[in-house]
């Protein structure tokens, strides 16, 4: 198949049809087809799957596509496509696992239409003696439509928001997962209740997705297996990387996990008969890549996969990570050559936004504005881009150098602190939830670095909390961390005005700041095994040996 350096406005026309069942062979209540282009959210089209499990899509160009299947009370499932010009059309059949529940929650949390579905003011839910939850919900209409957040993970590590199973009614989220719909006869004060029974979750199934393509459409079948096969590797990674992270230990290496992937990857990328096959085991490998160290791996991959093919298009990121790896610490000559000459601006802008970010974490100005201007000036207009548009703006008020935005906040125990009465303390200001795991994982090295540095040169930290409201905190507390520092409760969490003004795009978002109110470290530095490294830089100290 030589689908490699076909343009990816080329018009293409494939059809994809086929049927989408759950893992028991059964027609989900309802789900649907999503197109997509690499590295969006957004798809170019959605279609729902006919009562009779069936559905047909249209591709409407070639390059490198992704095909997203969802259901109630399912897993999504996303199956890669690279089409070339004239392909014939694909018939692809998907069963798609069942949602990973969480059998025995101690907090569900809820949302809707009340609050617009708005993560961050989610309520926990009224848990009865019997185990059920209950929440009572506005009411002002004829039906009212929820999501439980708590019920189910993502890959085993992190709370999502999803429908509640056996309702009334389902909408798709926009997001790869259902609202509930509750229909409302009638009313109580304007209000009716909402009950969540764990013992009525559907039994539990651990079979995993699949795809199964038509006869002549066996590399297209081939990529899928590689992607999964990927996928569920780097999450075993991912998953080892944060334990190390919690731990304080050293980041492990691929190598070291028995994977999968580091025996298949590579044997694929060079013995496989097919040309297009070789290159996409190569752009998948390289979410495998160790940066530097893994150069001469890099090296290989891109004389497998020139700058200019369409395959980079399956995983953008990966070019950017290729780049980093061959160019080290060097002249961006491989990252510059995948932004001239790269027929997706998808991969050009992300491999863009790599440069635009490490300038920015190294304080090189100068850099960091031209770079930033390319990347305002030229890409603007992807969706993919905002985070980094907005993160590393170089004229941002979050930055280090720069003075602490002026602040006031009423702690949980009543005393007013603000930028002002801090002056002349080290101090961390961290921006958090109870529902957010990332925050939750920095737990175990922010309490050892509380331990170690409380005090010295007037250490403290200031936990904001995100949660849905101020009493989601104290049981947190009593029951999983103490958090023995000053707290205070942010009302609307990434609404309010103080959030804006801290340009909290995300958590958690932890900045330190020195006796003179200027930003001392962000980010990155403030967290993990990090973090008591730049502790010992700034208050002085040992720093902990790992």
């Amino acid at each position: 198949l030589l689908l490699l350096l076909l343009p990816a406005v080329a018009l293409a026309g494939v059809r994809v049809a086929g049927s989408v069942k759950t893992a028991a062979g059964a027609v989900p209540v309802l789900a649907h087809v999503h197109l997509l282009r690499q590295n969006s959210m957004k798809p170019v089209e959605s279609v729902e799957v006919g009562r009779d499990g069936r559905y047909t899509i249209s591709v409407p160009a070639s390059g490198a596509w992704s095909l997203q299947f969802t259901a109630v009370d399912h897993d999504g499932y996303t199956v890669p496509l690279v089409i070339g010009d004239g392909m014939a059309d694909i018939s692809l059949d998907v069963a798609l696992p069942q949602l990973a529940f969480n059998r025995k929650p101690d907090t569900v949390w809820i949302m809707g239409d009340w609050n617009s579905f708005d993560f961050g003011s989610a309520t926990p839910m009224k848990r009865g003696k019997d185990g059920r939850f209950t929440f009572d919900a506005p009411a002002n209409g004829g039906e009212v439509r929820y999501q439980l957040i708590g019920i189910a993970t993502t890959d085993g590590e992190g709370m999502r928001s999803v429908n509640a199973p056996h309702s009334a009614g389902y909408v798709y989220d926009g997001g790869g997962d259902y609202r509930s719909i509750m229909a409302v006869k009638k009313a109580k004060k304007g209000k009716v209740t909402i009950t969540f029974d764990p013992a009525m979750l559907p039994a539990e199934q651990t079979t995993a997705a699949r795809a199964t393509f038509g006869p002549e459409n066996r590399v297209q079948e081939r990529m899928a297996e590689l992607a999964a096969m990927a996928k569920q590797d780097y999450r075993t990674l991912r998953m080892a990387m944060m334990k190390a992270h919690q731990e304080g230990k050293e980041m492990p290496i691929p190598t070291s996990l028995s994977l999968q992937s580091m025996e298949v990857l590579p044997m694929e990328m060079r013995k496989n008969g097919d040309g297009t096959l070789r290159q996409f085991a190569a752009v998948v490998l390289t979410q495998f890549l160790q940066g530097a160290k893994d150069s001469a791996l890099a090296a290989e991959i891109l004389a497998m996969t020139p700058v200019t093919s369409a395959i980079w298009g399956v995983i953008p990121y990966s070019a950017a990570r290729t780049a980093s790896a061959v160019d080290g610490k060097g002249a961006p000559v491989t990252a510059t050559r995948f932004i001239e000459t790269n027929p997706d601006r998808e991969v050009q802008a992300t491999v863009l936004s790599s440069l635009v970010s490490d300038a920015f974490h190294a304080n090189r100005e100068t850099e960091l504005r031209t770079l930033y201007g390319r990347l305002k000036e030229n890409y603007s207009d992807m969706e993919s881009m905002g985070y980094a548009l907005t993160e590393y703006n170089p004229d941002a008020a979050i930055r280090v150098g720069k003075m602490v935005p002026d602040f006031e906040v009423t702690l949980l125990t009543g005393e007013k602190v603000s930028r002002e009465s801090m002056m002349g303390k080290t101090y961390m200001i961290d921006f958090w939830a109870t529902w957010c795991g990332p925050c939750v994982a920095e737990m175990p090295s922010l309490h050892a670095a509380w331990e170690k540095y409380k005090g010295k040169n007037g250490f403290t930290v200031l936990s904001l909390s995100f949660d849905g409201k101020e009493g989601d905190i104290a049981p947190f507390r009593e029951k999983k961390w103490k958090m023995p520092w000053m707290h205070t409760f942010v009302e609307g969490g990434f609404k309010n005005d103080l959030s804006k003004r801290f340009e909290v795009m995300g958590i958690p978002k932890p900045l330190l700041v020195g006796p003179d109110g200027t930003i001392i470290a962000t980010e990155s530095d403030l967290r993990g095994r990090d973090l008591d490294a730049t502790l010992a830089k700034h208050l002085g100290g040992e720093q902990a040996m790992n």
